[in-house]
């Protein structure tokens, strides 16, 4: 078998598409694109009609847009090639899905891929080792979505302790999560379930089945996109799980705003992994003393977000961390950056975030005292053994306060921008009260002189804030049960905000 591939686009998904494919003995012959004049890596980009093809080709659409896909298809027929040998992927987690199925099969699973007719549901139908249930609550979650599982551990526990049957579902196997069962979006959004249950705002279940979301981050954020709103009222009735005071603030303000086609309701639940977390958190303390260690823990950078750019400081860090190793020169610096970013760093083109990074991680192997987070040692070990944070908007910056009541020093290389867009988010107006504000390279000295020698106000500033802004803290846990019986018996407590 010749194993031909044409991946239909010249997109993000079209590149990540390519990556996977090109880990297997397949042939990726090129890209089919209208408008993309020049290679694409190191492939060449073809339009539909001035193809010459092997009529045993496969041609793979890697096009988001259904519109763009059934014009793509249209365009590819019309030069002869079958419909049957045209595979449309709508959504990245296919690829996802593809690329782990193909891993643990590649000869049987390649064959089934050529057999489908032309139709990715039937292939995975026909690869997945389990169906879904449509009478049990169902955790999913897409693509990294296993780094976000932290955030639901807590809940799998409850729910185990309580012998509360549920499945968990993901794109792709991770031997780490036990038993999970994998499934596309598309296959997600074709599997009812008595509720869903994600830290995500994709849509993976069809819109009759109610949903419950637990927000990731603990605080408003600038990096909550206008597009999630553009798609939180898809489920008939979609629980949003709100962790702070900050959030419930933010949700009901852009909710107000909106002609909702479903309902959406706010419930102040608390934030589990947090409660874990200080938890963990004093045990580590009775073992591990503190070091002349600071962590830089940035937001997620490396997908485009022109809407919050002022929030970034990856470009920036370099040139900042080395003048903080100047000022602390016994110190250690820990680089974390967000495990999404790492993921990413190998996918696509190359942009100046995806520069600067690599250049941080080029640091960290040469620089004596620079090191790269290790994956074998737990976050919270290391918070306990950290001195403070580096941050930027990253919700991680709350979330160590909260949980060490540790300061932070923010580096806002664009405060100016940040604060004329922004002023309005919690987020920003609270950063002075867990650590201080460092807006420029002159500035470095004073705020970490600042941070480190009023120390003690700021573990009270953190203390009060933590408790004035965290919903049932220490007791998270307590209204989970609660809460999925009222959202699966239709009995909403007068606290919770329905719009």
């Amino acid at each position: 078998m010749k194993n031909l591939i044409y991946i239909v686009g010249a997109g993000s998904f079209a590149e990540k598409l390519a990556i996977s494919l090109k880990k297997f003995p397949l042939q990726v012959v090129g890209f089919i694109d209208e408008f993309r004049t020049e290679d694409l890596m190191e492939l060449p980009v073809t339009k539909a009609s001035e193809l010459v093809f092997d009529p045993s080709a496969l041609f793979i659409t890697a096009i988001s847009n259904q519109v763009y896909t059934k014009n793509a298809i249209e365009r590819l027929v019309n030069v002869s090639v079958a419909r049957s040998n045209i595979i449309p992927l709508y959504y990245d987690s296919c690829c996802v899905y593809l690329e782990s199925t193909l891993q643990k099969n590649f000869t049987e699973n390649i064959k089934k891929l050529t057999q489908c007719n032309g139709q990715f549901s039937q292939y995975e139908l026909q690869t997945r080792v389990s169906t879904l249930n449509n009478n049990s609550i169902s955790i999913r979650l897409l693509s990294r979505g296993s780094l976000f599982l932290s955030h639901l551990n807590p809940i799998r526990k409850i729910l185990d302790i309580n012998s509360i049957n549920y499945e968990l579902v993901t794109d792709r196997e991770y031997p780490k999560l036990g038993k999970h069962k994998i499934a596309s979006q598309e296959g997600m959004l074709s599997a009812e379930s008595e509720l869903v249950i994600t830290t995500q705002f994709f849509n993976v279940a069809p819109a009759t089945t109610k949903r419950l979301t637990l927000l990731h981050a603990i605080y408003d954020s600038m990096m909550f996109r206008e597009s999630i709103f553009d798609e939180i009222d898809s489920p008939k009735h979609h629980f949003i799980a709100i962790p702070t005071e900050a959030c419930m603030t933010f949700f009901k303000e852009k909710l107000s705003n909106r002609k909702l086609r479903n309902k959406v309701t706010l419930l102040p639940f608390g934030y589990p992994k947090l409660d874990q977390n200080i938890k963990s958190f004093k045990e580590y303390k009775l073992i591990s003393a503190e070091e002349k260690l600071i962590i830089y823990a940035p937001t997620q950078s490396l997908t485009p977000n022109f809407e919050a750019s002022e929030g970034f400081s990856l470009l920036d860090a370099q040139e900042y961390l080395m003048r903080i190793l100047e000022i602390l020169p016994s110190h250690q610096l820990i680089l974390q950056p967000h495990p999404d970013d790492l993921v990413l760093l190998k996918e696509g083109s190359n942009s100046d975030e995806k520069t600067a990074l690599k250049k941080l991680i080029k640091l960290a192997g040469s620089h004596p005292r620079v090191s790269l987070v290790d994956p074998n040692i737990s976050q919270i070990e290391l918070f306990s053994k950290s001195q403070f944070l580096i941050s930027d908007t990253s919700s991680t910056a709350y979330t160590y306060a909260f949980t060490t009541s540790k300061p932070v020093l923010f580096l806002s290389p664009q405060e100016k921008e940040l604060k004329e867009k922004w002023a309005h988010l919690s987020y920003v107006k609270d950063r002075d009260k867990v650590g201080v504000i460092c807006a420029s390279l002159n500035d470095l000295d004073s705020a970490i002189s600042t941070l480190l020698l009023n120390s003690e106000d700021i573990i009270n500033q953190i203390e009060q804030l933590k408790h004035l802004q965290v919903f049932n803290l220490s007791n998270s846990k307590a209204c989970v049960i609660k809460t999925i019986n009222s959202i699966k018996q239709n009995n909403i407590p007068n606290n919770w905000v329905t719009f």
